[in-house]
């Protein structure tokens, strides 16, 4: 069995070397992301052009999310809400959010009411949401990152976490450069 020249075996490993610190970017540019979208999303009437994030606390969406997840919602206009679609509302007596789906659409005095459900649930929601109410659209969530987000809404957390990701992404290359050098 004829064996590698080591320019081919260096120019491999040099090659998936590459491939992960740009996977491992990309990585820290997602959480890096994601943690902007989080910080602007903790103030209740901010967010990053139109779109939140919230991550959910409780299972009453399961099996399509459960507690922990992260959701992403977009506001739109109460029109575009349709049976199916999943949002997220504020409830009249309190600041507290809820994220459920749409179960019907009524008109009532000219305005759209929401009937909507949990996945989990075994009926509707008792008042319908009107068009105030709703602060997004969901259009994607992940499952679990939620949590992961909650904690890097610390600043200290997340400095840790984008540093440990930068000596992983630029390490390898710094100490190439050094061995190098000595060579």
């Amino acid at each position: 069995m004829p064996q590698e020249k080591p320019e081919a075996s260096q120019k491999k490993r040099s090659l998936a070397g590459r491939i992960f610190s740009v996977f491992l970017t990309l990585v820290t540019v997602l959480l890096l992301l994601l943690a902007i979208l989080s910080f602007v999303s903790a103030n209740e009437d901010t967010s990053l052009l139109g779109v939140r994030s919230y991550v959910v606390l409780s299972d009453s969406m399961v099996p399509t999310f459960s507690a922990g997840s992260l959701i992403i919602a977009y506001a739109c206009p109460p029109e575009n809400v349709k049976v199916g679609d999943i949002i997220t509302y504020q409830l009249r007596s309190s600041k507290t959010l809820l994220t459920h789906r749409v179960t019907a659409v009524q008109t009532v005095a000219g305005q759209p009411q929401f009937t909507t459900r949990g996945d989990a649930n075994n009926a509707d929601d008792t008042l319908p949401v009107e068009p105030g109410q709703v602060k997004g659209k969901v259009f994607l969530w992940l499952g679990g990152v939620g949590r992961f987000i909650s904690l890097l809404r610390n600043p200290l957390v997340l400095v840790a976490v984008l540093a440990v990701l930068f000596m992983i992404a630029f390490l390898p290359e710094l100490v190439r450069k050094v061995r190098s050098r000595r060579t």
